[in-house]
């Protein structure tokens, strides 16, 4: 049954997908969330060696896509400092306004952070952030129509 339960929950994105070869295959068709799902093989070093910027390299891929998952992920690295990355609050902020803008639902977890970063940015630094999440939202639009986010 815990096959099936953890195939289940993959497909809907709420855990990476246990089937590597799979995930593979679609994240080549632009799957945005097999691309979420390589890239936390690549963050974990599972079946593949560690390798951040390839993990990052897909979540952006992912996010860029539309998937809130990987955008909300992005913003923590960039914020906290994982993944191989410095911190970076504007990209954080960034990434975490184009999450608040694309999850309905669950937006406040993105607001939440992007106000504690706020409290660390100057005013000049979340203009701009604003001006990062445009243009990064310009090309989520140019995707939008290739993929829709299951949850939402």
């Amino acid at each position: 049954m815990s096959g099936l339960l953890d195939k289940l929950l993959a497909s809907i994105g709420l855990i990476p997908d246990p089937d590597y070869s799979e995930s593979v295959k679609r994240a080549q068709r632009g799957d945005p969330l097999a691309q979420s799902d390589l890239a936390l093989f690549y963050i974990k070093g599972e079946i593949v060696p560690r390798d951040y910027e390839r993990a990052i390299e897909l979540l952006t891929m992912s996010a860029e896509s539309g998937y809130p998952g990987a955008q909300y992920s992005l913003g923590n690295a960039y914020y906290l400092g994982y993944i191989g990355r410095r911190k970076d609050y504007i990209r954080a902020y960034a990434w975490f306004s184009v999450y608040v803008l694309c999850t309905p639902r669950l937006r406040w977890c993105g607001i939440d952070q992007r106000e504690d970063l706020e409290k660390l940015m100057t005013p000049e630094e979340i203009a701009e952030a604003q001006d990062v999440s445009k243009a990064i939202m310009a090309k989520i639009e140019i995707a939008k129509n290739r993929w829709r986010d299951p949850l939402s």
